[in-house]
């Protein structure tokens, strides 16, 4: 990668990238060590560290080796447990805005390339990043302080489509075979004697079953 893509960017700051642009198993090894070399993290300092993904085998043998323990949140759950989503990224986001707003103010008839992209980003982090969000974040997600009633049941109502039961598709003559006759006196259903003949049924009680599905 070019160094000149960091050009600006917030001290201490890595650049990496990856053939398909998205991040990878390795960039994000590089990442995880990159963050336990600031934190000083140790088996005798241990750290915890919420993630929406990205772990490997070689990300959690290196956390086990560094006193790092990894929590991933639930999957589409960031927009309520993710400290980041609720507090900082809007704010990033406006503060990018205005600060390339800025840009192109200064420089009349250009436009923001990639070189320029790190020093604007580094002016909206330092505007943005503070002690004060990021406890507000923890806060708001109710992760610390730990507080389980931050979100009531109408948060999990869209789980509830997708855990709707399948619908049942009853049987017909065709697909079983088999046809059946419904006894009124005794509510019973019993095989016809044209089904007995044509379709002996070895195992009575599936088939009595299946009758069940065909006039329910």
């Amino acid at each position: 990668m070019m160094e000149s893509l960091l050009n600006g960017a917030p001290a201490g700051s890595v650049g990496l990238c990856s053939p398909s642009g998205w991040t990878d198993g390795n960039l994000f090894l590089t990442w995880l060590k990159h963050f336990a070399e600031f934190i000083k993290c140790s088996k005798e300092e241990p750290h915890i560290l919420l993630l929406d993904g990205h772990k490997t085998l070689d990300a959690v043998m290196y956390a086990r080796e560094h006193g790092i323990t990894m929590i991933t949140f639930p999957p589409h759950c960031t927009h309520k447990l993710q400290p980041l989503d609720l507090t900082f990224f809007k704010s990033l986001k406006s503060n990018y805005n205005a600060a390339a707003g800025n840009w192109m103010a200064s420089h009349p008839g250009r436009r923001i390339s990639f070189f320029e992209m790190a020093g604007i980003f580094s002016t909206a982090y330092s505007t943005s990043a503070s002690v004060g969000k990021a406890v507000s974040g923890f806060d708001a997600a109710g992760i610390w302080p730990y507080n389980p009633d931050r979100y009531g049941p109408e948060d999990f109502g869209g789980a509830a489509v997708t855990e709707e039961p399948q619908p049942e598709q009853p049987l017909t003559s065709t697909e079983t075979g088999t046809q059946g006759s419904v006894n009124d006196s005794d509510n019973s259903m019993q095989p016809s004697s044209q089904s007995q003949s044509s379709n002996p049924v070895s195992e009575p009680a599936l088939c009595d079953e299946v009758i069940i599905l065909i006039y329910v």
